[in-house]
């Protein structure tokens, strides 16, 4: 018999209480720089989050795609300079 402090807790989950989930749709790393590219970084990701209601509908795949956003961090390793965007609109902005 287990120890009650490690016993997996059983959890019924109602179509109305499903978990919001999150998925990855892309990932891009480059080197940018416009004279040595190595100098230059930029990584964009691209993620989504469920559409609740279609899960809770019992749909599956494409269906369920939600609400999209990109993150793009781009930092210059000479100068410094750091920048996040969310869904093209910048966010941060920093200068080493």
């Amino acid at each position: 018999m287990s120890h009650p402090m490690y016993a997996a807790q059983k959890i019924s989950i109602q179509p109305h209480e499903v978990p919001h989930t999150h998925y990855q749709v892309d990932y891009v790393a480059v080197n940018c720089g416009k004279m040595v590219a190595a100098s230059k970084r930029r990584i964009r990701f691209k993620f989504g989050y469920t559409n609740l209601d279609a899960l809770s509908q019992g749909q599956t795949g494409q269906d369920c795609r939600g609400s999209e956003h990109d993150v793009i961090i781009t930092w210059s390793l000479s100068s410094g300079k750091q920048a996040i965007a969310l869904d093209g609109q910048e966010v941060f902005f920093d200068v080493g």
